[in-house]
């Protein structure tokens, strides 16, 4: 299994908890929603294809549980590239919550261009990449099929969380990580730090492992290796992978919930000097490493009071 964990950067969330628990101070919820974009594919065999609707089916509940809106385009309509396309170019480019891209079914990596299998027309990595070029937001792309694992390097971009079901386009068989990962996304049993939702990365590392699970239990050689790049690099590893995909939930705490968009800005940017301060504790005096760290959690507590940092 790919090693994507990031254990300093894991505990984060704890803080998160511990302020709240101390201010307990109502927040007034000033945001849209995320918006969804669900695409089911191809599946070439009925118990792919009941698979498949079934993982559509909890993205669907999910998101309507969670306050999103979600627009799936299926086959049986005709060509889906078509709407595909006419359903990307309507996506408000500059909302401060994430679009989420949900890919299920199969793909394929042979010849130049790595594509994902439609109904009429396939898609093209690169065709993808130039439609998500203008969105300014947040972007979380699920790329839930086989060979998978090619879109990483077209679709990596600054700001953009990108998982594939493979880690690469040699990985050609049906993939399980999608039904897992929706179901890890949907319910709190991926939640590993106590906070009562579960992020894009803990759905990830949840969803891989009990991927290999389930392969090891049919005593099956594990034919899928998922894969996250969160860095905008296309590699899938690196120091501080998974920092931006632990931010994000599709069924948020009611805590989350009622972030407004400039505290939940300011609050990642702390986060982000959180983990750089336990990163270099080794390198900083005991004495001047806890007042740094109190000052630190002092600001996230403001945070999530809604004060500026200078009351």
């Amino acid at each position: 299994m790919q090693n994507n964990r990031a254990p300093i950067f894991s505990s984060l969330p704890l803080v998160r908890v511990l302020t709240l628990l101390c201010l307990l101070l109502p927040l007034q919820k000033a945001r849209a929603g995320h918006e969804l974009l669900l695409v089911t594919g191809l599946s070439g065999q009925a118990a792919f294809g009941a698979e498949m609707e079934a993982t559509a089916k909890v993205w669907t509940e999910a998101a309507k549980r969670g306050g999103h809106s979600l627009q799936q385009i299926a086959p049986g309509a005709g060509p889906q590239l078509p709407r595909l396309q006419a359903a990307l170019a309507a996506v408000s480019a500059d909302a401060t919550d994430p679009f989420w891209l949900v890919l299920l079914g199969h793909g394929s990596a042979q010849g130049k261009s790595p594509k994902f299998n439609l109904e009429g027309p396939d898609l093209s990595a690169e065709e993808l990449a130039r439609s998500l070029a203008r969105l300014r937001r947040p972007v979380i792309v699920v790329a839930g099929f086989s060979c998978s694992g090619a879109y990483l390097k077209p679709l990596a971009a600054p700001g953009r969380i990108v998982l594939a079901a493979t880690r690469t386009g040699a990985e050609e068989n049906w993939t399980r990580f999608p039904r897992f990962f929706a179901a890890a996304l949907a319910g709190l049993d991926a939640d590993a730090n106590g906070d009562m939702q579960v992020s894009v990365f803990e759905a990830m590392q949840h969803a891989t492992q009990t991927a290999e699970a389930s392969y090891k239990d049919q005593g099956r050689l594990t034919t899928e290796h998922a894969a996250l790049d969160d860095l905008g690099d296309g590699k899938a590893g690196g120091p501080g992978l998974g920092m931006k995909a632990a931010q994000w939930h599709l069924v948020e705490s009611a805590a989350e919930a009622r972030l407004a968009p400039a505290q939940r800005a300011r609050r990642e940017a702390l986060e982000l000097e959180l983990n750089q301060l336990r990163q270099g504790k080794d390198k900083v005096p005991s004495a001047e490493y806890a007042v740094m760290l109190e000052q630190l959690l002092l600001k996230l507590a403001r945070v999530y009071a809604g004060q500026s940092e200078s009351e």
